[in-house]
């Protein structure tokens, strides 16, 4: 299984940090073998190993690939200016919603 490994430094969508957090335990709860990819030259190695663990023991195995090495998101810093598109107007950090 592959898994997208969203919600990591600089994610920002609470939705995603959420599966960040959980992914993990959900994976070590169902006693799934996990390993998480976070540069691109271990992803061959990696991959590789885990597939062949996978044939060999007929277990399953998930590859969490980490945002980061392709850049990812990055969160906006917290100087700089916020704003939302709300319904076709534009809302400012400072306005109450």
């Amino acid at each position: 299984m592959i898994v997208s490994g969203r919600g990591t430094l600089g994610e920002f969508t609470y939705g995603q940090a959420l599966v960040g957090k959980t992914i993990r335990p959900v994976l070590d709860a169902l006693a799934l073998e996990h390993h998480t990819c976070t540069r691109l030259d271990e992803l061959d190695f990696i991959a590789d190993c885990a597939i062949l663990r996978a044939i060999a023991t007929q277990a399953s195995v998930a590859l969490i690939l980490s945002s980061l090495p392709n850049g990812g998101k990055v969160s906006r810093r917290h100087d700089e200016p916020c704003e939302y598109q709300l319904v076709g107007r534009q809302h400012a950090s400072d306005e109450p919603l």
